[in-house]
């Protein structure tokens, strides 16, 4: 009787969808977030059936019952804003990471610092 040679884990590789990252997806409806790793196709919320919006690494899901922070991000997502990584210029000639508000007030003081620093959205 001959034993073949053991091969590892390594030796067979995930299937594709496995080895990509999760991205955030937040339903505004339900004030829920999922995450799914990215697609072409939007995906449907499981609880509501309405369409998820996929968002940056940076955003962390407020409390479900928190009605003024979803109001907040709500108000971001509707200017363009999808908590993607923002530098701006700094006084010494460098770009230093924004932070995202936390309040409403915070928000469009927010929106109308960095409107400009906007990327089109991913095609």
């Amino acid at each position: 009787m001959t034993v073949g040679k053991f091969r590892n884990h390594k030796a067979y590789p995930k299937p594709r969808h496995q080895r990509r990252y999760l991205l955030p997806h937040a339903c505004l409806q339900c004030r829920k977030a999922f995450r799914k790793p990215p697609a072409a196709q939007a995906y449907r919320c499981p609880h509501c059936a309405a369409t998820l919006i996929e968002l940056g690494r940076n955003f962390c899901a407020p409390a479900r019952s928190d009605t003024d922070q979803w109001n907040t991000v709500a108000f971001l997502l509707q200017r363009g804003f999808r908590f993607r990584t923002l530098y701006a210029p700094h006084d010494d000639g460098s770009c230093r990471r924004v932070s995202y508000p936390a309040t409403l007030a915070q928000a469009r003081e927010f929106v109308i610092r960095y409107a400009s620093s906007l990327r089109p959205p991913p095609s």
